[in-house]
């Protein structure tokens, strides 16, 4: 049966968002350990930083990011 990681992973593929960009806390480490090689994720130092981070890159690459 599948978790519920693997099927966000899979409907995020489906959407194309594989640019991640976050802030990780202790909540988030579960969904980043074994993260999938074809997903990229962006370390930011806080939240402010990481949505101008999706704001320039959804400008820059006109495609989804996450």
């Amino acid at each position: 049966m599948p978790t519920v990681k693997d099927v966000t992973f899979d409907l995020l593929r489906k959407l194309g968002l594989t640019t991640i960009v976050g802030n990780p806390g202790s909540t988030e480490e579960t969904f980043l350990k074994n993260f999938p090689d074809d997903f990229r994720y962006v370390l930011s130092l806080q939240e402010a930083s990481a949505s101008a981070s999706l704001t320039a890159w959804r400008r820059v690459c006109a495609n989804l990011s996450l």
